[in-house]
């Protein structure tokens, strides 16, 4: 399940959203080339939601541990 799907199921509609996107790297190195990066690998939402509640989601391509693990902490 996409992590904005289990906010929404378990807390409701979204009412406001601030976000935000880097990549931490401008470059990297393909083929012994330098070439420019063209994926944000970091994200950021700060949500608050119809009933009052406010909420993060961060997500990370590039963090180590298991791919695709969805964290709630509530």
């Amino acid at each position: 399940m996409h992590p904005l799907s289990l906010v929404l199921t378990l807390l409701g509609a979204v009412a406001a959203v601030f976000g935000d996107m880097a990549k931490p790297f401008a470059t990297c190195s393909d083929k012994g080339q330098q070439r420019a990066v063209e994926t944000f690998d970091i994200a950021s939402a700060f949500l608050r939601l119809a009933s009052g509640v406010t909420g993060a989601l961060h997500m990370n391509r590039a963090a180590w541990g298991r791919k695709g693990r969805i964290f709630v902490q509530i």
